[in-house]
This record gives C-alpha cells, structure tokens and sequence, in this order.
C-alpha cells in the first residue's frame, strides 16, 4: 500500500517576546502602531486570515520606507512577517526572499546572537526542510539554539518552536523516535505557555500524531488529530490548520483501507483550500492522496490524472529541486502505472524517483527502499527474475538487513520496509526454484520468510491498538500461502518434518491472530501486577535500541562514519544484554506478561497430536490462489495434502449458502449438486483417513458454509431425511485456528455466581421499528423490522426451574440487564434478532429490547463486546447471522460469535443464516437435554439436529431448518 508524505505543523515566528516589549510605544496616529502591528498580524495569521496579514504587512512596510524611524529591529521584523505569511501560502520562493532580507538586517545591525537572530534561523531551517534540505535545516535550527543558549533569560516559547521544527526535521528524515522526542518537548513547554493562540496548541497535537501514525498507531494517532480539529473549529470555524488535520485524518482512514471515509476528509481540505488558498502547493498531497484512493478503488485512469495534477504542482512550486513530496508522488504514479501493467512507463518513473532519492540530501533511507521493491515488483511481474532479486535484495542491505538482530526491537518503518523486502525476496525464490528446481531456491525462499515472519512478530508486540494490527494481519494473509507452499515442498523433497511444522505454523500465523491474542490476554490478565518500573525499563531499552538501529541504519556504508558505527554497535550490545536480562525477570517473576508479549509462536504439531483423543482428528484448510493447502493432524500422523484448486469454489459456497439460506419452497435440485462436489473436493481426499469426530478450521469462504450438510453421494430422491449428509457420519465442531482451540481449552474461569443468564426481548406481541444505518451502502438510513419471536419464550422456559439460572423476557431483556449480568454467569443464552454486517464486521450486532433511549440502547455491536470481560464456559447465540460478517483478509469473518470468543467464551452454537424461530426452539430444547445429561457440546449438538432428522421428512428436513447452527471452541462437556 502506497504511503504519502504526512503533513506536519510548522512553527513560524514573527518576532520574539522582547522585541515586542522593546518596541517604542506610540506613533502618529495617522500611522502604523508598529508595536500593535505585530500583535496584530500574528492574530491574523493565527486565525488564518492571510490575505488581510499581508495586506497590513505592504502597507507597513510601506510607511516604514518612506519614512524610515532607523529602528532596523522593527524594518527586520516587517520582511520577517512578511515571509510568515508567504510561507503559509506556501510562495516558497518569495517567503525565502523575505527571511534573506530579515537576517541579514539583523546581521548587519543587531550582531550574530542577538534574540532576534532566533526568529530568522528557525523560520529558514522550517523552510529548508520543507525543500528536503535536511541537513542544512538542522545547521539553522542548531544555530537558533545556540543563541537561545546564550540568552540570559529563558524564552520557552522560541524553545518550544525550535524543537517543534527540530521534530519535523527529523520526521522529513525518517528519524521518528528522535522526532517524538522533540515534539513531546514542544507539547511540555506550551501547554505551559499562558494566552497560547489555539492554533499553536492544536499543531502540537498534530505533530504528535503524526509520529504515531509513522509507528502503524493509528487508534492512537487519530486520537491526536481529532484532539486538533476540536480545538481549531472551536475557536476559529475554518481555519488554515484545518487542511492538515483532514489531511492526516485522511491517511488514517486509507490505512484502515475505510476508502470513502479517507476521501471525505481529503475532499474537506480540498474544499478550504479552494475556497481560500487556490493556489497553495498543499494541493499537490491532496490530490496525491486522492490519487491513492482512485487506485484502490481500480479507477485508475482517474488516479493517474490526479498524480499528474499533483506533479504539475511540486513543478511549479519547487522547479527540479527534488523534494519528498514530489518524490513519492512519483513512486504513487509509478504504482499506479504498474497496476495499469504499463510496466515501462512504471519503471521509468520509479527510476526519476530513485535518481532523485539518490541525489536529495538527507533523503529517507525507508523512502529508497520502499522504491527498490516497487521496481522489483515490476520486474517480477515482467518475468525477470534476476532483476527483480537484486532489487529486493537492494531494499533489505538499504535497511542493513545482513547486520541487522532480528529480534530486538527495529524502528517501525524500517519493521514494514524490510518485511516488505524479505517477503518479496522469499517469493521471488519460490518462483525461480519452479523453473530450476534447485532445492537451495527453496531453502533461500523458507530462510527470507521465516525472517520477514521474525520482523512481523516484532511489530505485533510493539502495535498497541486493534485497528493498527489488523492492517499488520492482512499484510501477513497475502504471502503466507507462498511461505506454506514452499515449506511443503522442502517436506516432500526430504520428509523432514521440521519443514512440515514450518508450513503448519505460516498456516496458523495467517488465521485469527488477533483473536488468539485476546483469548491469551484473558488468561494472563493477571500481568497487571508488574510493577511500574519494569514496564518504564522495558520502554525505555525498546526506545534505546530504535534509536541506535536508526543511526546505523542511515550510516550506511559512510567511511567518515566508520567510528561513531563501532561506538553504536558496542551501546546496541550492551543494550541487548540489559534487555535479554529484562526478559528474563519477566519470565521468572512475571510469565504472563512474558507469554502476553513475548511467546508468540503458534501451537505445536506435537502438542496438537498429544492433546488430541483417539477418536477426533484436526482437519486446517489454507486457501492460496493455486492450491488449497490440508493440514490432517491425527494422535497417530500429520498429513499435508495439497489440493490443486482448478474448480470454482467460491461459486459452489454461494450455491450452496443461496439455497440453503432461502426460503420454502427450497429448490432442492440445485442445492445437492454443489453440496456434493464440496464435499468431493474438500472431504473426500481425506475420508478413509478421518474417525468419527472431527475439528475443522475453515479458511476464508469456508467458513460460510456447515461441512455436516454436505453430501457424500448425490441423492436419487427427495426424501430428504435419507439424504447422505455428512453429520450421519461425522460429529463436526470449528474453530478459527488450532492454536486459539488449544488457548481457549485452557482458559480457566471464576466461579460464577449464576449458571444460566437466558434472554429473550422479543418474546411478546409487539413489533419494534428501527431506523438503522443502510449496512450495504456507504451512507442513507433503512427502517428495520423487527418481529415477535414467539417460540422463543418457549425455548427459554426450561431455564426457569433452577433457581441459579436466571430468565428475562420482553422488556425487561435490554442492553444494559445484558452488560450488567452477562460477566456473572457460566453460561448465556440469548434468543433474540439479530443482523451481520458483511461489509464492516464491526458493525453486525444483536438486538435488545426497545427502551425510551435512543435506538442504538437496542443495538450490542461487535465492537461493544470487545473490551467485554466475560466468565462463559459456553454462549448458544440463538439468533440470526451471528456466525457471519465481514470475511477479513488475515484474521477471518468478523462476527458477533467471534466477537463473543473475543471477550472470553470458551465455546458458542451460533448460526450462519436466518432460522425459524419454531425450528430452533426444537434444536435447542434437544441440545440442552443432551448437555445437561453430560454429553460434549458438539455432540449434543449433533445429536439434537440428527434426533431433529428422525422427526422430519421431506423440506421439513431440509439442512436450512438445521444445520446453521454450528458449534465453536472448547467443546467438552459442561462441568
């Protein structure tokens, strides 16, 4: 994913404190109050009304020429307003002259350090990083401090400024940990500062935030952002800031791939600039953004016209001085010009980029290798291989791959970049061994995404919100078949096992990491005892060595530099040591939080085979784009059997889910035929090898389907009931990965002070209306229609003789009786509506009873249950769709089961479509009666639908009266 340049808040000054205080106090009156005139433009400036502060600005200088006072301080302090105000239209050009004409006033008149001098050295290295000349930045940002340093008395808000643009310096240079550093330095000493304007205090928060965006914090970075828009609409309505803030904002959204959010935030800016600034170089990102998100939605024709756009802009600003912001434009129209398969147009623009990245002082070492892998890219898909090798190889040695330890903490960016790297290389090695067959191929192929795996897991320890690691899981989804296909093929060529582990973990590391993570916490969440001190040493070690790996990586092969490498690989030593003995005590003193943080490999084949009885095997599908990958785990083997997908699969899952999710009459003709060729396909290659009771983890689409309804022969009638389903053979539980199975069997809760919390909210007569977002469109509201349930008082009837259970009906079954009781009991029952969300899973949700509060009381969302502490062995969501939503690349389908597994249920029956309430109260009174008895979950569940089978005949047995409930987790009996 193509990444822009991030706007960052400048810090511009007019004129310091004491020359304000020194100004002579009055003037005629027919004249400018110079004194009060720069009171005055800062105002303005600080509101945004630019076209007024210049106009001020003219006229002063103006009077001063023609009728010159000799106060050169205050003739300085009108060219210095004037490029303030050039700078902010960004009129680069003019804003330098301006700069050039203060300093060297005071140069001339008030001596090298006096404290006007800081004003002019910090607004011309602020404009010196905006033109990529990073180094000469620091020089005049190094000089401002210098003379603040000799000043007698403190001046804390130049000092805020000068580290403010220090902070975007560095930030310009992909140094972020040294930039956090300077910005939070700047944030400490304003939010001091009395009378401080509000736009001053609302950079601060966006200087911030874009740090954490550069880290892949997104949750936290967005925090900021929104933190800075409320204080500039507050105080100003529209205001120039604003441009950044939707801008940052945008990035955000298009990194959590919300494409018509990010575009509403990007047409914001867009919108003040024309109406305010039309001719502001800021366009230029805007409309490279807006190239961005063209792209991701394949309108390509349109994003190339606004690449151009934003070319034509950094031409005209910035002429053929090279700049990071016409640089990745260029990159940007490179990709898009890829994906177009215009090869050699890409690649003549990825080299303009490169070229310019090679010649730009100070350029980002994470920016040069983002565009060796693009090139590289290309020359796969052009075929050329040996091209394509040595630019992804040129990608990780920019990143100092071959002196790089994998497992200490590396700076973000440099995190994404070389898995980035090391993914494509391991690829490419797959590739080239299909046409040598030289095993070493795939031993290179397996080392490079086994390191890019290692880079991976060192950024899920370091993101801290949900949001940040499901774009890190995605990423993963996209090249573990390649890391599984490869693994697979060095088993079959030596029949080491140690191959076949490696293919099962890469296949276990693309399903539901994030759900492991959570079920791991909730057994661990007794890390909250470590003291205080540790957590503060373990970030502080983290933050030593980013830094240190950050002055090594942008050292290179520099020779000058050769010393101050030796000094920085000596403090990387001995911080490794201190953070290994850190480890350590972690480990010893406190293992959950280590496992929490630091165990991050997968469940074991062996482990699997030793915790599994006789009578079960492990069936884990990994769909690739050629081959559909099974891994067959037994107490006595481990199979890996590769299935060439050369059929329509996707096509036969939505025959299936179309025929069997519909309505009486069922067309039952055209349901048996795909139900049959699944089975052919996905079952048959393993069915002499498979006991009675069976496990399966799903993979992408699978996961919308029950296998128990699939046919193992084609059916000659219609007597339904005799049909060969695969339940008549198999008793078939899920989950979402074996390693969340093996993490949930092992989840030990409370005792709880209820055994049944059982709801039913539309157990009565009445019919509830719910004006709801459209769930299939981006925007417009739809009215739901809720109906009366009336089998479900029935089906929660039998909870009401034991009086440690607890039954609620009607009304009285809300939202917040449901928050309230749910953490106190073992197992939850709730028969109810409910809706998945297939286009954002977070938003598929469960229904309560109608309150007189808003309708969204009514509503529990996925995203409400995550943060939910639950102590239920078992949740039976008797409700519609709550196995289904949003099939998301890397961690599965985002439903409210799922959710529910997320915030600690052991095991749940849920459902994959909408079932009649009359058909479910009769599964689940012969489920619970099965349970109750002591019978396993999944066989109890089996035996209600097969009992359920004997008692029904023709389309009353037809699988869409039975089999969408499916049961998922650890399904051992009830103790």
């Amino acid at each position: 994913m193509f990444k822009t340049p991030i706007m960052r808040a400048k810090s511009l000054v007019i004129l310091c404190f004491l020359l304000v205080n020194t100004l002579h106090a009055q003037s005629p009156s027919d004249t400018i109050n110079y004194r009060q005139f720069f009171l005055d433009v800062d105002q303005l400036i600080g509101q945004g009304n630019l076209d007024s502060a210049l106009a001020l600005t003219q006229r002063a200088l103006q009077q001063y020429e023609a009728k010159p006072t000799g106060e050169q301080d205050i003739y300085a302090g009108l060219f210095q307003a004037a490029g303030v105000i050039y700078h902010y239209y960004g009129m680069y050009p003019e804003a330098k002259e301006k700069y050039d004409q203060a300093l060297q006033i005071r140069k001339n008149y008030l001596g090298l350090y006096h404290v006007d001098m800081i004003t002019s050295y910090l607004n011309l290295g602020g404009l010196a990083s905006e033109f990529s000349k990073f180094e000469a930045a620091l020089d005049l940002l190094d000089t401002a401090q210098l003379i603040i340093d000799r000043q007698t008395e403190p001046i804390p808000s130049l000092q805020a400024n000068i580290f403010n643009n220090q902070g975007n310096t560095y930030a310009g240079m992909g140094q972020f940990r040294l930039a956090e550093d300077y910005y939070s330095r700047s944030l400490v000493i304003k939010d001091t500062l009395p009378g401080l304007l509000p736009n001053t205090r609302a950079n601060a928060y966006v200087n911030l935030g874009t740090i954490f965006e550069e880290y892949g914090d997104f949750g936290k970075a967005r925090d900021y952002y929104l933190i800075a828009k409320d204080i500039l609409e507050k105080a100003y309505g529209t205001h120039i800031d604003l441009i950044q803030v939707h801008q940052n904002l945008g990035n955000v959204w298009f990194f959590q791939e919300q494409y018509h959010l990010a575009m509403t935030e990007f047409r914001k800016a867009e919108k003040i600039i024309r109406e305010n600034f039309p001719e502001h170089p800021f366009m230029g990102q805007i409309y490279s953004n807006i190239a961005n998100v063209q792209a991701e939605r394949t309108e390509l024709d349109t994003a190339l016209y606004y690449d151009l756009q934003a070319l034509d802009i950094w031409q005209r600003t910035f002429g053929d001085q090279p700049t990071i912001y016409s640089i990745i434009t260029r990159i940007g129209l490179g990709n898009h010009l890829r994906l177009k398969k215009d090869w050699e147009a890409s690649l003549r623009v990825y080299g303009e980029a490169l070229h310019a990245l090679q010649t730009m002082e100070g350029a980002s070492i994470y920016t040069l290798a983002n565009c060796y892998n693009h090139m590289g890219r290309v020359y796969s898909e052009q075929g050329d291989l040996p091209a394509a090798l040595a630019h992804f190889t040129q990608a990780a040695n920019t990143l100092s791959y071959d002196t790089l330890d994998l497992t200490l903490p590396i700076p973000w960016q440099a995190s994404q970049d070389l898995e980035d790297a090391l993914v494509n290389l391991g690829i490419a090695y797959n590739q080239r061994y299909r046409l040598t067959k030289d095993s070493n191929d795939l031993k290179k192929s397996g080392e490079f995404l086994t390191d890019a795996m290692i880079v991976k897991n060192g950024l899920r320890v370091n993101f801290a919100d949900l949001t940040s690691k499901i774009n890190l899981v995605q990423r993963n989804d996209l090249w573990s078949e390649w890391a599984v296909d490869t693994y697979q093929k060095l088993y079959l060529l030596t029949n080491d096992r140690h191959y076949l582990e490696a293919a099962f973990q890469f296949a276990e590391v693309g399903k539901s990491t994030l759900l492991f993570e959570a079920v791991r916490h909730k057994k661990e969440i007794q890390f909250e005892g470590v003291p205080d001190s540790l957590l503060q040493s373990e970030y502080d070690l983290k933050a030593r060595l980013n830094y240190f790996y950050e002055k090594l990586i942008y050292s290179g092969s520099d020779e000058s530099l050769s010393e101050d490498r030796a000094r920085w690989n000596q403090e990387i030593f001995n911080l490794k040591r201190s953070y290994e003995e850190l480890k350590a005590d972690f480990a010893n003193f406190h293992p959950g939080y280590f496992d929490l943080m630091y165990n991050l490999e997968t469940v074991s084949l062996k482990q699997l085979q030793q915790s599994l009885p006789r009578d079960q095997a492990m069936i884990e599908y990994q769909v690739g784009d050629s081959t559909i990958f099974v891994f067959l785990v037994t107490t006595d083997e481990v199979r890996l059997i590769p299935i060439k997908y050369d059929f329509p699969l996707e096509s036969w899952i939505e025959q299936v889910r179309k025929h069997i999710t519909g309505t009486m009459p069922y067309n039952m003709d055209n349901f048996r035929e795909p139900a049959h060729l699944l089975y052919q396909k996905l079952i048959r290659p393993l069915a002499d090898e498979l006991p009675e009771r069976l496990v399966i983890v799903p993979d992408k689409k699978l996961g919308y389907i029950p296998f128990e309804a699939l046919l193992t022969a084609m059916p000659k009638d219609n007597y339904v009931e005799r049909w060969p389903f695969l339940i008549n053979d198999h008793e078939i539980s899920y989950n979402y990965s074996l390693t969340l199975l093996d993490a949930m069997k092992t989840i030990v809760h409370q005792d709880p002070s209820r055994q049944i919390l059982a709801m039913a909210p539309f157990s009565g007569k009445d019919t509830v209306y719910l004006q709801l977002p459209n769930q299939s469109a981006d925007t417009g509201q739809v009215i739901h229609k809720f109906l009366p349930l009336l089998y479900s008082k029935e089906e929660i009837d039998m909870f009401e003789s034991e009086p440690q259970n607890q039954t609620v009906y009607g009304k009285a079954a809300t939202k917040k009786k449901f928050m309230q009781e749910a953490p106190k009991c073992r197992i939850l029952h709730l028969a109810t509506h409910a809706e998945a969300n297939s286009v954002q899973g977070e938003n598929s949700f469960l229904v309560f009873a109608y309150t007189d509060q808003p309708d969204e009381q009514m509503l529990l969302h996925v995203r409400d249950l995550y943060g939910l502490q639950l102590n239920a062995d078992l949740v039976v969501l008797s409700a519609c769709e709550t196995g289904i939503g949003e099939l998301r690349q890397g961690e599965g389908i985002i439903s409210l089961a799922r959710a529910f597994s997320y915030a600690g249920a052991k095991s749940l029956i849920t459902s994959l479509w909408k079932i009649d309430d009359q058909h479910t109260q009769q599964l689940m009174a012969g489920f619970y009666a099965y349970l109750n008895a002591g019978v396993s979950k999944d066989s109890s569940l089996r035996r209600a639908k097969l009992d359920y089978l004997k008692t029904h005949s023709g389309r009353e047995a037809f699988p869409a009266n039975w089999s969408g409930f499916v049961a998922i987790g650890d399904t051992s009996s009830i103790k």
